[in-house]
């Protein structure tokens, strides 16, 4: 077990102290199928940069694919920032189902 005794190095924060924020992005792609010739993929990237001028910019995007008996393709998107904006749209059809989503979070710089 670790016991760390000597923690005078470590600073308490008050409520008055600030925290500056960040925005953040996440993904989610599921896909399943039955059968014997049934297909599934996925594919899931985010990406995040903080610029010059404070702000940070946080992106998403994932498409799932899903072919044979009982098809099911999803994805989730999710971000967090001063502002987010994201959709999702499921497609299907006969054996077949696409889902493909996207998400970009701003956070702004503090003044």
């Amino acid at each position: 077990m670790l016991e760390i005794e000597d923690l005078s190095y470590c600073e308490n924060l008050t409520d008055t102290d600030v925290i500056t924020g960040s925005a953040s992005a996440g993904v989610i792609a599921y896909a399943a199928a039955e059968g014997e010739s049934a297909y599934t993929g996925t594919l899931a990237v985010t990406r995040s940069k903080e610029l010059q001028n404070g702000m940070t910019l946080a992106w998403g995007k994932g498409s799932s694919l899903a072919i044979g008996d009982n098809p099911t393709a999803m994805v989730e998107v999710d971000g967090e920032g001063d502002i987010v904006r994201g959709k999702t749209k499921t497609l299907s059809k006969n054996n077949a189902e696409l889902a493909r989503g996207w998400v970009i979070a701003i956070d702004l710089p503090d003044k």
